[in-house]
């Protein structure tokens, strides 16, 4: 009887312990949280690759000189983090509302459809008008794609995941006509559009090598980090995303701030698709985007919608992205093993916050 309660002790101790770690660690928990999940992620990565006959430190050796192991190759790690945080950072502020827009990818489409569409046409010449005005029209194709998502759901209630999902594949649609027929390049070889005139094409950073949309993508963080915080905005934001009917009885219309929402969420995925054009395609043509607004979604939730956590999170998958590249060349992985990896992310992620919500219990 003496030995049973001794036992039954010791695993009250060691729980009590467990628990009481993880609250002593305050406001660090969610931050523990991804470390745990990063480690988790490569833990299951090593053994997808184990599965293709590739030594699995070899493998990440690879992934972490392609990714930064180099000048070149951190100027494409940059690169490819600009557009995956500048929609990341607008679906973090939307999904805090609890609204889910599944359709970055086709507002990316539309802002790069329009701004890039205006930098060619332009009669400007001066960079100082070109280059902004371009970027104004990019944001407002997007914040258009955007908004016809929120209205359909604030007027007829047809929900955000379906439409905006739906739109995806027209916005895809529209673009590829585009290019293949009023603004294909009759001089051009493959369907795209005529070039961007340089005038209208972003400044590279000095030192970097990376366009000035990095610049502008880093600006944002903060910025959106006091809107959510510290302004009367974000505060709404969060009250329509524990309980709609709360904030209409506090005077809030919910549906307007839907609408709103939607419309700049769809800002910074046309901004991201305008940017891409202006600083790294150089033109319009199929393959923009190889999936950035659908990436975009994990590295949100993996930067748990707070947005100095989405710079870390588009940090790490754009890393990855690039690396895994380098691995698929140096070794002949599958482009989709390594692609598992962001997905694995998320799940530990969401498996990480389960555990912590259980000890607090």
């Amino acid at each position: 009887m003496m030995s049973e309660n001794l036992v039954a002790d010791v695993k009250s101790d060691k729980g009590t312990s467990l628990a009481e770690i993880w609250r002593n660690l305050g406001p660090a928990q969610p931050w523990v949280a991804i470390a745990l999940s990063i480690l988790a992620a490569f833990a299951a990565g090593g053994l997808l690759f184990m599965t293709t006959g590739v030594d699995v430190l070899d493998a990440y050796a690879t992934m972490l000189s392609g990714a930064v192991g180099s000048g070149f190759a951190l100027t494409q790690t940059l690169v490819r983090t600009v557009p995956l945080l500048i929609i990341a950072l607008g679906l973090a502020v939307v999904f805090r509302a609890n609204v889910w827009n599944i359709g970055a990818e086709g507002q990316f489409l539309a802002g790069a459809l329009l701004g890039g569409m205006i930098a060619i046409e332009m009669p400007a010449t001066s960079p100082w008008i070109a280059v902004p005005t371009a970027l104004l029209a990019g944001i407002i194709g997007g914040g258009l794609w955007g908004g016809i998502v929120g209205v359909l759901k604030a007027r007829w209630g047809v929900h955000e995941v379906i439409t905006s999902l739906l739109l995806n594949f027209i916005a895809a649609i529209g673009f590829s006509y585009a290019v293949r027929g009023p603004l294909r390049d009759p001089m051009g070889f493959l369907p795209s559009s005529e070039d961007i005139p340089s005038h209208a094409q972003l400044p590279a950073v000095p030192g970097l090598g990376v366009h000035g949309g990095l610049v502008l993508a880093l600006l944002l963080v903060p910025l959106v980090a006091y809107l959510l915080y510290q302004m009367p905005f974000g505060i709404k934001v969060r009250m329509m995303g524990s309980s709609p009917s709360v904030t209409k009885a506090s005077g809030h219309n919910p549906n307007k701030l839907l609408v709103l929402l939607m419309i700049l969420t769809g800002a910074f995925a046309g901004l991201a698709g305008v940017v891409q054009v202006l600083g790294v395609q150089f033109n319009l043509q199929d393959g923009l985007s190889p999936g950035f607004g659908f990436t975009a979604i994990l590295v949100a939730l993996l930067g748990r919608l707070n947005p100095f956590g989405v710079l870390l999170a588009a940090t790490v998958i754009a890393g990855i992205s690039v690396g895994g590249t380098a691995l698929q060349i140096e070794h002949g992985v599958p482009t989709a093993v390594v692609g598992t990896i962001g997905a694995f992310l998320v799940i530990f992620l969401l498996v990480a916050d389960r555990v912590a919500t259980l000890g607090k219990r």
